[in-house]
């Protein structure tokens, strides 16, 4: 990573401010190029969507694990200090139920593309349910963490 970190200024990869949204756009449509790549190909458009794919995430978690080393804004902390006050359980349950209805909207999707198809069964039901359950899972996994690197992020000088 500190390779990286010398060949990518901080000008091309700030997070903070307007730049981060046209960042999170450009990493969002190359990672969709490559997964368009990547369907029903094989040979040199395999590789090049793979490595589009792969390379976008894997810049995501680098600009990801780099913001969150520093300490929070002044806007950060007042949005922080607003969360905080209505508590860990109701932070991480808001989570879940937005996991839940995530999980249930794409599952549903799912079901009806997979019931216009053909039918489904008991099988195909399970599955779905398991991608409800992977989704609310990561989800409550993810405001958990949240929580607790915001709390590392906002005890910073």
């Amino acid at each position: 990573m500190a390779a990286l970190y010398c060949y990518l200024p901080d000008q091309v990869i700030k997070m903070s401010g307007k730049s981060s949204g046209l960042t999170l756009l450009i990493l969002v449509a190359l990672m969709s190029a490559g997964g368009w790549l990547i369907l029903g190909s094989s040979g040199v458009r395999l590789l090049a969507g793979y490595t589009l794919v792969v390379s976008s995430f894997a810049v995501f978690a680098f600009l990801v694990r780099r913001e969150n080393t520093r300490p929070l804004t002044r806007r950060e902390v007042g949005a922080w200090d607003h969360v905080q006050a209505g508590g860990r359980s109701n932070y991480i349950r808001k989570a879940v139920v937005k996991g839940l209805l995530l999980g249930v909207v794409s599952s549903s999707v799912a079901v009806y593309s997979q019931h216009s198809g053909g039918g489904f069964g008991a099988y195909d039901l399970a599955l779905f349910a398991a991608l409800v359950l992977v989704v609310t899972f990561a989800m409550y996994y993810l405001a958990d963490r949240m929580w607790d690197l915001n709390e590392k992020r906002s005890k910073k000088p």
